[in-house]
């Protein structure tokens, strides 16, 4: 299975044959994404009218479901350089699964969230497969304060947003010795506050690869 399918060499398989199971640790490993401000859903309610194709008369039904207006979630994950060994995941395996995170999630449509759209894509490579900075997402703000988000004026799509990548920028420069290669995607209509090393590559989008 690992010789032929990418998504076993990366996140691993679970199957079980009648008294037979079989389990593989995949190695990448994503985090449960999380808003970066204050969020609230809203509750809606509608109305679906179906014709009966029996008397011909209209049948009503009534729906209801909470939305997500707009929020600007971010997301971590982390690629176990020894458990890749172990499933031959490789270079060009791990780039497949940047694609399919960066273009997976394009233009996606879903009744309760709206349009998801990928604003930022951070990737890093080390020199030492076992040493890793951290949770980067703690070292990223946005622009309005979360007391904005409360105050009922909160902004309703990302260009009323910044994400300040000052402490990012920072911590990069402060490891940069243990660093092979950085790769960055960033949406156009996203806009970055802070300065970013000049040795991280960056792309407007997949192609530019």
């Amino acid at each position: 299975l690992t010789r032929y399918a990418v998504d076993v060499r990366a996140f691993g398989i679970t199957f079980s044959v009648k008294k037979e199971r079989f389990d593989l640790t995949g190695p990448i490993q994503l985090s449960w994404a999380h808003s970066m401000h204050p969020a609230e859903t809203r509750y809606v309610q509608g109305t679906v009218v179906m014709p009966s194709e029996e008397d011909k008369a209209e049948q009503g039904t009534i729906w209801s479901s909470f939305t997500l207006p707009f929020a600007v979630f971010v997301g971590a994950g982390v690629v176990n350089a020894p458990i890749a060994r172990q499933t031959g995941l490789n270079a060009v395996d791990v780039d497949l699964v940047l694609e399919g995170l960066w273009r997976g999630t394009q233009h996606r449509q879903a009744r309760g969230r709206g349009t998801q759209q990928p604003q930022l894509l951070l990737h890093i490579e080390y020199e030492n497969p076992f040493f890793r900075i951290g949770d980067l997402r703690e070292e990223l703000t946005l622009e309005p304060a979360p007391d904005a988000w409360r105050s009922g004026e909160a902004p309703s799509d990302i260009r009323g947003v910044t994400l300040d990548a000052t402490r990012l920028g920072q911590t990069l420069d402060l490891h940069r010795e243990k660093i092979h290669r950085c790769r960055l995607w960033k949406q156009p209509r996203l806009t970055l506050s802070g300065d970013l090393p000049d040795w991280i590559e960056r792309f407007d989008d997949w192609q530019d690869l």
